[in-house]
This record gives C-alpha cells, sequence and structure tokens, in this order.
C-alpha cells in the first residue's frame, strides 16, 4: 500500500479552496475530498509495516492546536510549475507533530529521506506550462487566507493511482491522545 499521514481539512476550508481550483484550463485540479495537509509520505509498505504504523500512531499524544491557511504557491518553476497549492502557516506546532509521526515510522524501521517540511494543499497538478495565465492567476489569488481551524487529529492514507488521478482513502484515524497507565496512576 502506498501510505502517508495526513491532516484532514474542514469542509468549509474545502469548500474555500474550491473556489481558488479555475482559470488555469487543461490542468489536473484535486477534487475536493483529496484536500488534506501532508505530514509525511511513506511509499509501499507491507501490511506487516502498515500494522506497526497504525500500531505506533495510536500512541502518538499531541495538543489540539490551530492551523491557518494562507497564500498560494508552486512547486517548479515558473515557466515549468509542477503543482499549485494552497499555504499553511508553518508552526511549532505542525512541526512538531511532523517529527512525532516521522519519529513513529522510523522507530519501526522505515527509512526517510531528508525532505524539507512545506505544509501545503495540493490544488492541482501541472500537466502542461499555464503560459502567462498563471502569472494572472498568482496575481489574482496570492492573498487567499481562510481563517483558523482546530487541529485535533491526524490520519493514515492509502493513495490508489488512477488515470484520472490519485485518491486517497482514510485507512486510520488518530483523534484520541494515548495515555499510558503509568500516567493514569496518581502519585
Amino acid at each position: 500500500m502506498r501510505l502517508f499521514s495526513a491532516i484532514a481539512l474542514p469542509e468549509e476550508a474545502r469548500l474555500r479552496l474550491m473556489g481558488l481550483c479555475h482559470g488555469l484550463p487543461g490542468q489536473r485540479w484535486v477534487a475536493p475530498e483529496n484536500f488534506h495537509i501532508t505530514l509525511r509520505f511513506f511509499g509501499d509498505l507491507d501490511g506487516a509495516q502498515a500494522r506497526d504504523l497504525d500500531d505506533a500512531f495510536s500512541r502518538l499524544y499531541f495538543n489540539p492546536f490551530p492551523v491557518r491557511l494562507s497564500g498560494i504557491g508552486f512547486f517548479g518553476k515558473e515557466h515549468g510549475p509542477r503543482m499549485l497549492w494552497a499555504g499553511v502557516e508553518k508552526t511549532p506546532e505542525i512541526s512538531d507533530l511532523r517529527r512525532k509521526v516521522e519519529y513513529a515510522a522510523q522507530s519501526i524501521g522505515i527509512k526517510l529521506e531528508r525532505e524539507k517540511f512545506t505544509p501545503h494543499v495540493t490544488l492541482c497538478r501541472f500537466k502542461s506550462n499555464p503560459g502567462p495565465a498563471f502569472g494572472a492567476y498568482l496575481r489574482d489569488n496570492n492573498l487567499f487566507s481562510h481563517p483558523e481551524f482546530t487541529v485535533e487529529s491526524f490520519g493514515l492514507y492509502s493513495s490508489k493511482l488512477t488515470p484520472s488521478g490519485a485518491c486517497y482513502f482514510l485507512e486510520a484515524d488518530y483523534p484520541e491522545p494515548f495515555y499510558s497507565w503509568t500516567e493514569t496512576l496518581d502519585i
């Protein structure tokens, strides 16, 4: 299974992001039900690794924290962009959750390549160079923002590749913090 961990978006955020998904004809826009904030991509894992990862994630603890969507950007070069995204303000809390997710994965033997963390929500994957329309799109939408929402959980998702793009499926959700039996003792 191709697996990744991510934060789901509330409905109002997905609806607001849908308003950005136009103006660049011929590109592959992400379906609103697939909008998410990726914490870490793990790639292809076998069943035992997936079960171990689920077990490790079920023991993670984090306090709920606010997230705010702000701005747009892209990966690649302006004359050859690969992906368009809505920005997620990088806070110590979201960075801390990512570190915990990475540590949990590494603790069960999953090897992770070093990569820079740029929290974002993917809006579009480019099939071709959008030309001059791209500069106008960036200019018209650069002030995008969405009010804060609270992150209280994250999920383990699978990714199925199809001819029309990837489809994502929530395999497990981690909303409840884990408390070890020693934390319940009144010492």
